[in-house]
């Protein structure tokens, strides 16, 4: 699969959420080749020799003709740098296997957390299926308003909507997975789903109870990104199966993963 390592311009770099950024640049090529559910390595272009030399791994979290942003959280040196920049990242991408958009039947985004960053672009692509009598129905969830960093953006692709927080300051008082009953009750769905394990895990559970598809994608520390390090192996299903987030996946369907 075709990747990139550039230098990129850097258009903006904002606060979206108290420690959460949105860091968007300029590339048309690789605006070109990415697909949703795909990710990038990426670092500060001018590092001081002291500072983390090593790329960290962001999904794609939106397209918009030649631009491309990436969601991320500060939490260590790489992303505090990265918060900081103004200048130019340094990156290589697309990287891994995305989403497989199906062809037939409705479709359910959900997201938890940081999780939401790669379905964003995701919706933007489903958002054309609706016109041709699809359901496309969002469900996003958080441990509070304060960490669900872009509901309004998902709000803006005009799809069905509904969102959870573990503390009630934002839609459903409760989890997300609480919600799939209600809202997505009888059809043939298909669910593409991100955050953390344990959401995933009920997420998966769900639908294999429903006999419906379901993928998922998985986030672990890489080091490289391309299968070369093996850093990023995952237990799958049997006891001698691993599956390498960054060449296997990180979308997986949820049925090759041991929960």
């Amino acid at each position: 699969m075709k990747h990139l390592q550039i230098r990129a311009k850097i258009e903006k770099n904002i606060e979206v959420c108290p420690g959460i950024y949105r860091l968007t640049f300029i590339n048309r090529k690789l605006a070109e080749l990415s697909r949703p559910g795909q990710f990038l390595m990426v670092k500060v272009a001018r590092t001081p020799a002291i500072e983390p030399v090593l790329r960290r791994p962001f999904s794609i979290h939106q397209v918009k003709d030649d631009r491309i942003s990436i969601l991320f959280k500060v939490i260590g040196r790489g992303t505090e740098n990265l918060a900081k920049t103004i200048d130019e990242v340094d990156l290589i991408g697309p990287l891994g296997k995305g989403y497989q958009i199906p062809s037939r039947g409705h479709i359910a985004l959900i997201g938890g957390g940081m999780g939401v960053a790669p379905l964003l672009f995701l919706g933007q692509c489903c958002r054309k299926l609706k016109q041709k009598g699809r359901e496309i129905l969002i469900l996003l969830g958080a441990r509070t308003v304060a960490e669900m960093p872009a509901a309004e953006d998902f709000r803006q692709l005009g799809l069905p909507l509904k969102t959870a927080t573990d503390d009630g300051t934002a839609g459903y008082h409760g989890l997300i997975t609480d919600l799939m009953e209600g809202n997505m009750a009888g059809g043939n769905w298909s669910v593409m789903t991100c955050g953390p394990q344990p959401m995933m895990n009920e997420v998966a559970d769900q639908c294999f109870a429903q006999g419906w598809n379901c993928q998922v994608s998985l986030e672990t520390t890489m080091a490289c990104g391309m299968g070369a390090c093996l850093g990023c192996a995952v237990q799958g299903k049997g006891r001698e199966s691993y599956l390498h987030v960054c060449k296997d996946g990180p979308v997986f369907s949820a049925d090759q993963v041991d929960w």
